[in-house]
């Protein structure tokens, strides 16, 4: 981070477009805590309840980027980055809105490991900033001062993973005395910004090393995703399909990396493809989430979306590209044959 986005963000935007609702107070309690880090917790609240700060306004940061650590030894160069935004709605300059854009990342508590959850918690960052240089010396006397900072909304701990899926269940930590959000202030050294998922085809390739991989992803309801990756877990090992998996949880999302080594392994790869597809139509998903329908999943569309709805496809690609000029060379490709998608569908 070099430049701020924002040079003079008072306390109370923070609190109104960032959603940093009680910056103050989390701020009171982190310096406290950062100069004196053997307090316990009732005494860090009761000493930062009378907190005082001679400034009103932070530098803000809309985003943070990340060199990924070439934990496992793939020999990652630095252009392997990772970033995590915090954003508030705005305009772009034609005046359209664009949403607003608050990551969520691991936080390390200072135990946590380069694999597992212990020591980590899942927070949602509602803001990165820095502090005035000119509250440096009343803030931490004698102390080196912290670089950049980020105010997090917390969620849940990590318990026990679900016996069936192994997945966690986390939700938004919340105040039983009032139903307010917990939140804290951090140093933006702790976040982890979910780095593994960039090295998910380098340690597919170190398991399997004379193996090659077959991506494909699908998308569900978020509700039907558990009961999805289950049944899917079951179908690979069944057929003996070599697999890793990933995914955005709270998209719904959830990608695969089928591995093989010679035609016959192939083939079972891009079966299992069809069936993880049909399993994913079947509770209201969809044959894809980020990737895209492109070639590769065509066959599916008439299935999914109804052959009436393929068909006004083509007629809005015919009307506004008649001479065929986008995605030149593929013609007609882009479509299933509709005789052959009559015949799936019955």
């Amino acid at each position: 981070m070099q430049n701020p986005s924002v040079k003079a963000l008072t306390f109370e935007d923070a609190a109104h477009r960032y959603g940093a609702t009680f910056f103050h107070d989390a701020l009171a309690r982190f310096v406290i805590q950062y100069r004196q880090p053997q307090l316990s917790w009732q005494q860090i609240e009761r000493a930062s309840a009378t907190a005082y700060f001679n400034f009103r306004s932070v530098s803000a940061f809309h985003k943070v980027k990340y060199l990924l650590d070439d934990v496992q030894g793939f020999g990652l160069d630095e252009q392997h980055k990772d970033v995590v935004h915090a954003r508030p709605a705005r305009q772009d300059s034609r005046g359209r809105p664009v949403p607003a854009r608050f990551d969520t990342v691991l936080v390390n508590d200072g135990t946590g490991g380069s694999t597992g959850v212990t020591g980590y918690r899942v927070g949602q960052v509602r803001l990165i900033f820095k502090l005035p240089r000119k509250s440096h010396s009343r803030l931490f006397p004698d102390l080196s001062p912290p670089d950049h900072l980020a105010y997090v909304d917390w969620f849940t701990g990590f318990t026990q993973p679900d016996p069936v899926h192994g997945m966690y269940k986390v939700s938004r930590s919340i105040r039983a005395r009032d139903g307010l959000r917990l939140a804290s202030i951090i140093e933006v050294f702790q976040m982890d910004l979910w780095a593994d998922r960039k090295n998910a085809l380098l340690s597919a390739q170190a398991m399997w090393p004379d193996a090659k991989g077959l991506g494909t992803d699908v998308c569900v309801p978020v509700s039907r995703l558990p009961d999805l990756i289950y049944r899917t877990k079951e179908d690979l090992e069944e057929h003996g399909v070599p697999s890793t998996m990933i995914g955005q949880v709270g998209d719904g999302i959830f990608h695969a990396l089928l591995l093989y080594r010679n035609e016959q392994e192939q083939q079972a790869a891009h079966d299992a493809v069809v069936r993880m597809v049909k399993r994913a139509t079947a509770l209201d998903g969809t044959c894809t989430g980020e990737h895209g329908v492109g070639i590769g999943k065509r066959q599916y569309l008439c299935e999914e979306l109804g052959e009436g709805t393929v068909q006004l496809m083509k007629t809005i690609k015919n009307a506004i590209d008649p001479l065929n000029l986008f995605n030149p060379g593929k013609g007609k490709s882009l479509y299933p044959d509709e005789g052959a998608a009559s015949e799936r569908v019955r």
